[in-house]
């Protein structure tokens, strides 16, 4: 039973495989796009959690090199990017809430402007169908 459990929370609902990425990330001057940022890791993300000023644990079915190229979509050249995958974690005195996200879709770095597109019409829709 232990078994299944964690093998269902490693897999999304059609079976493949979800990823834990700690991404961290320093925007430069000029054009500091924080709220693209944060909305690229809120529609690709299952769930994530706001760990630090520019720290975000996330929870997802895309490989670390698919966030990469969607969040370097919205990013300028100058601005810093580091995205880990994370397979076990530990936190000392520090309670990780993990806030539901989206659902996400493979994509590559040609279409990745076309894919933050549609990943934001359908949370459009999800939030007006919760409404």
């Amino acid at each position: 039973m232990l078994r299944d459990r964690l093998v269902s929370r490693a897999l999304n609902a059609k079976g493949h495989p979800m990823f834990r990425h700690s991404i961290s990330y320093t925007l430069a001057f000029p054009g500091q796009n924080y709220e693209a940022v944060r909305e690229v890791l809120r529609l690709v993300s299952r769930q994530f959690a706001h760990v630090d000023e520019s720290q975000f644990l996330v929870e997802t079915p895309y490989s670390a090199r698919m966030v990469e190229l969607l969040l370097s979509a919205v990013m300028d050249q100058n601005d810093q990017l580091l995205v880990l995958t994370v397979s076990d974690s530990i936190s000392v005195n520090y309670a990780v809430e993990w806030v539901s996200g989206a659902q996400a879709a493979p994509v590559t770095k040609l279409a990745a402007g076309r894919i933050i597109q549609q990943l934001r019409v359908a949370a459009l829709k999800q939030r007006r169908l919760r409404a």
